[in-house]
C-alpha cells in the first residue's frame, strides 16, 4: 500500500497534463493550460519524495515517472506553444502550417526524458535542460504573449485617443519600448529560434546544476543559493509590476544556465567544494 502513495502523484501529475493539452486546444484562455502544468509540477515534485521517504523506490515507480512528464511537460506544452504560435502566424500572415514546429519541443522533450533514464551521470546533477524547467520558460512566454495582446498594443491614457497629454514623456517612451520588444519577441522567427535553442538545451551535454541538496550548508550551495534568491528577486520585480511572477521565468531560466555554466568552470578549476 506503500508504494501506491507515490504512484497516486505521479499519475495526479498526469492527470494535470492531460487536462492542460485540454484546455489549450479550448477556446479558454491559454493562462489556464498553464497553471495545469504548474499543479503537474507540484506533483513532480512530491512522488519522489514521498518515494524516498517511504523507501518504495523502484524501477516501475521511474517509468511510470518519465511517462507522465512525457505529457505533462513535453506534449501539454508543445500544444500549447503550437497554438501561440499559429495565432502569431495568421496575425503576422505567415502560413498556419508553421505551428508545427512546436512540435520539435515534444520530440526533444521526450528523446531527453528516454536520454535521463539510462544516463548514469544524472544522479546528483543534470545533463542538457530538465523537461520540466523547459516547461516553465514556456509558461513563462506564454504569459509574456497574453500581456502582450492585453497591454503591449494599448498607449497610455491620453496618448493617442483622447488626444490630452496625461501620459508623461516617460510613460510613452516605456510604451514604445515595450511594444517594440514584444513585437520582436513574439515574431514568428523569434519563436522558431526558441523552439529550435531550447530543443537543442534539452538533449545536448551541459552540465546543469541541480537543486538537490546534501545538506544545507552555505559553502557547499553557494550557486544553489544565488539561483533561488535571484528567481525569488525576478519574480518579486515582475509581481510588482506586471502583477505576475511568470513572466519572471524566462530570465531565471537563461540566469540557470549562466550560473551553472560558471559553477561547473568553477567545479573543474577546483575552486568550490561541490
Amino acid at each position: 500500500m506503500k508504494g501506491l502513495i507515490p504512484n497516486l502523484f505521479t499519475m495526479a501529475n498526469l492527470v494535470c497534463g492531460c487536462l492542460s493539452i485540454f484546455f489549450a486546444f479550448s477556446e479558454v484562455q491559454l493562462e489556464l493550460a498553464c497553471y495545469f502544468i504548474m499543479a503537474g509540477a507540484f506533483f513532480d515534485l512530491f512522488d519522489g519524495f514521498f518515494a524516498r521517504l517511504l523507501k518504495v523506490q523502484g524501477e516501475m515507480g521511474k517509468q511510470l515517472d518519465s511517462l507522465a512528464d512525457a505529457v505533462t511537460f513535453g506534449v501539454a506544452p508543445g500544444m500549447m506553444v503550437f497554438i501561440m504560435l499559429t495565432r502569431v502566424a495568421d496575425v503576422n500572415y505567415w502560413p498556419s502550417w508553421i505551428g508545427y514546429g512546436a512540435f520539435l519541443l515534444v520530440i526533444a522533450s521526450i528523446y531527453r526524458l528516454a536520454k535521463f533514464n539510462i544516463d548514469t551521470r544524472q544522479s546528483d546533477s543534470f545533463r542538457g535542460l530538465p523537461t520540466p524547467s523547459n516547461a516553465l520558460f514556456w509558461i513563462g512566454m506564454v504569459h509574456w504573449y497574453s500581456f502582450g495582446r492585453k497591454a503591449g498594443g494599448t498607449p497610455p491614457e491620453g496618448f493617442v485617443e483622447l488626444g490630452i497629454p496625461h501620459a508623461s514623456w516617460s510613460d510613452v517612451l516605456f510604451h514604445e519600448v515595450r511594444s517594440g520588444f514584444l513585437e520582436v519577441l513574439f515574431h514568428p522567427v523569434s519563436i522558431l529560434v526558441l523552439i529550435v535553442g531550447m530543443s537543442l538545451w534539452m538533449i545536448s551535454d551541459i552540465p546543469m546544476l541541480a537543486l538537490k541538496f546534501k545538506d544545507f550548508g552555505f559553502r557547499g550551495n553557494r550557486a544553489r543559493y544565488l539561483l533561488i534568491a535571484s528567481g525569488l528577486l525576478l519574480g518579486l520585480v515582475a509581481k510588482l509590476f506586471y502583477r505576475t511572477v511568470f513572466i519572471a521565468l524566462p530570465i531565471v531560466l537563461f540566469l540557470y544556465l549562466l550560473i551553472s555554466l560558471g559553477y561547473n568552470y568553477l567545479k573543474r578549476n577546483h575552486e568550490v567544494p561541490r
